[in-house]
C-alpha cells in the first residue's frame, strides 16, 4: 500500500483535480471560514477548533461509509502480502478499529488544544458559536463532495473501493494541526513580540493553507488509488 501511495503522490494531476466541483467547494468553504475569522477577529485558535470539530464529524462519516460498503477491495489489508477475504466481519472490525483509533487521536488533540494551545496563543479565548458554524460549513462542503463522488463513481462504473485506503485517508487531516502547532509556536514568539495581531493573521493563513493543501493531496491520492485498482469478484462481498 505504501508503494501505491508513493506512486499516487508522484502522479498527482492538478488539472484533473481542478475540474472537480467538490474541490472548489472545499477550497471556498475553508477560505470563507478563515476570512470570517479575520473580519470578526475570532483568532486562529477558534479556527483550529472548528477544523478539529469538522475532522471528528468526517471521522463519523467515514465509519458510515465503511459500514455501508456492499463490496470492497482488501488489497494491502493486514500487511501480509496476502489478500484477505472481503467479509462482513472484516468490514465491521476495520470500522470499529478506525473509530477507536481515530477517536483516540482526537481526544488527545482536544486535551492539548484545551490545555496547551491557549497559553501558546497568548491566552486567546474561543468563540463557541463560530466553531459550530464554521465546522458546519466545512462539513456541508464535505457532504457535497461525497455526494458528487458517489454520482461520479456510479456513472463511471468504478471498481469497489479499497477499505484500507478508505480507513487511512482521514488521518492526513491531522498533518496541518501538527505543522501549525510546531510552526505556530515559533511564529508566536517571533512575530508576536512585535504584534500579536500580525501573529494571529499569519497563523490563520498558515493553518488554512496547510489544511487546503492536505485536503487536495488526500483527494488526489485517493482518486489515483481508486483508478489503479481493478478488483476481481473473489475480492468483494456480493451485493
Amino acid at each position: 500500500m505504501a508503494n501505491d501511495i508513493s506512486a499516487a503522490l508522484r502522479g498527482i494531476d492538478l488539472r484533473k483535480l481542478s475540474r472537480q466541483s467538490g474541490v472548489w467547494t472545499m477550497i471556498a468553504a475553508n477560505v470563507a471560514v478563515a476570512v470570517v475569522a479575520l473580519i470578526f477577529h475570532m483568532g486562529a485558535l477558534s479556527v483550529i477548533w472548528a477544523f478539529w470539530t469538522e475532522s471528528v464529524a468526517i471521522g463519523l462519516l467515514n465509519v458510515i461509509r465503511m459500514l455501508s460498503l456492499k463490496e470492497f477491495d482488501t488489497s494491502g489489508v493486514g500487511g501480509t502480502g496476502q489478500k484477505p477475504p472481503a467479509t462482513e466481519g472484516l468490514k465491521v472490525f476495520m470500522s470499529i478499529f478506525f473509530m477507536i483509533h481515530y477517536g483516540f487521536f482526537h481526544v488527545a488533540y482536544a486535551v492539548f488544544l484545551g490545555a496547551a494551545l491557549p497559553e501558546m496563543f497568548g491566552g486567546a479565548a474561543v468563540n463557541i458559536q463560530f466553531i459550530a458554524a464554521g465546522a458546519g460549513v466545512l462539513f456541508i462542503s464535505n457532504l457535497i463532495s461525497f455526494a458528487g463522488e458517489r454520482v461520479r463513481r456510479k456513472r463511471d462504473n468504478a471498481p469497489p473501493e479499497n477499505i484500507g485506503n478508505l480507513m487511512m485517508a482521514p488521518y492526513a487531516r491531522i498533518i496541518p494541526v501538527h505543522l501549525t502547532i510546531i510552526l505556530g509556536a515559533f511564529i508566536g514568539m517571533v512575530v508576536g513580540f512585535f504584534s500579536k495581531a500580525a501573529a494571529d493573521i499569519l497563523l490563520l493563513v498558515l493553518f488554512t493553507t496547510l489544511k487546503i493543501a492536505a485536503e487536495l493531496v488526500i483527494k488526489a491520492v485517493v482518486d489515483a488509488l481508486r483508478e489503479k485498482k481493478a478488483v476481481p469478484a473473489s475480492g468483494t462481498v456480493p451485493q
